[in-house]
């Protein structure tokens, strides 16, 4: 009985925790342990910057004179921005589901939990949407400067981020619904070929596969890129018409869009989450009334 009752003060404590500070916590022992982990901070922190180099390698100074580099100049930021959101967050509940569950039986606050994720992955998309465009706007000569909402350079880094930050509402979707890590090594490339195949970027639409690319963050991401850089000025065919329409009204349905697939996901991931892990039976400690103890589950003894 005095060990249940000290169960039980632990578990109350625990629960009184606001959803504030729950939250600067969660953030604080990620960020401690991405800090302990050097490796992995070295590599999100320099991916950004690495891709960015490698497009500047890859192409001139002047690509964006020919209609195919223009193009891939789009396609390459596109890519990068799709791998590094998925890259960021696709082992990150899969990891974590033992810990996950026994920290909510013990009165984790699964919206603080959730949101501690948002925050810590959302300023680390802002980074990497500044290094890697930056890297590459200014390799670039001439570069794309006709301003159409604030700053070419402004436009570009918002869609860099909202695909990066949307592709990684995916991964964390994708994380949600396996149980293994080594499953996400398999789904990565997966997901990456589809973004290639059902975006326009390299095989022209035909009905079926236009219609999936509503969908699919590549679509929009390279969408996004090519109109801000008015690519039509510089002899690019679109995928379809008004694909890379220069207006200040298709940037910004542009970026509703992945608003959307991104509010969407991260609904399916809170369900997929609450349903595969929260929500399954497990082995952890619970009170028995009749014998005033705590037994393990599955494993009773009268």
């Amino acid at each position: 009985m005095a060990s249940f009752s000290l169960f039980h003060k632990v578990l109350e404590k625990i629960s009184s925790v606001g959803f504030i500070s729950q939250t600067k916590t969660l953030v604080k022992r990620y960020l401690s342990s991405l800090k302990n982990n050097k490796f992995m901070l070295v590599l999100l922190l320099c991916q950004s910057i690495l891709m960015g180099l490698s497009i500047c390698i890859a192409t001139e100074k002047n690509c964006l004179l020919n209609p195919v580099t223009a193009s891939m100049i789009c396609v390459a930021l596109t890519m990068a921005a799709a791998w590094l959101g998925l890259f960021n967050t696709i082992q990150e509940i899969v990891k974590e589901r033992g810990m996950l569950k026994k920290e909510y039986m013990s009165g984790l606050n699964f919206t603080s939990y959730m949101f501690s994720k948002i925050i810590v992955f959302s300023i680390l998309s802002i980074y990497q949407a500044i290094t890697c465009v930056s890297i590459v706007y200014f390799h670039l000569d001439p570069r794309p400067e006709e301003i159409l909402l604030t700053n070419t350079l402004f436009d570009l880094t918002i869609s860099f981020f909202l695909v990066t930050f949307s592709s990684g509402i995916i991964g964390i979707f994708i994380s949600s619904i396996v149980k293994e890590t080594k499953t996400t090594l398999i789904l990565s490339p997966l997901y990456m070929m589809f973004q290639m195949l059902f975006s326009g970027m390299f095989i022209p639409f035909i009905d079926f596969t236009k219609k999936i690319s509503y969908i699919i963050i590549a679509r929009w991401g390279y969408e996004s890129f090519a109109s801000i850089s008015n690519l039509t000025q510089y002899g690019v065919v679109p995928p379809i018409n008004v694909f890379f329409d220069f207006t200040t009204s298709h940037i910004i349905n542009t970026w509703l869009i992945l608003i959307g697939i991104l509010i969407v996901f991260l609904i399916a991931s809170i369900t997929a989450i609450k349903r595969n892990i929260l929500a399954t039976e497990s082995n952890y400690l619970f009170l028995n009334d009749n014998k005033n103890r705590l037994i393990k589950k599955y494993n009773i003894k009268n």
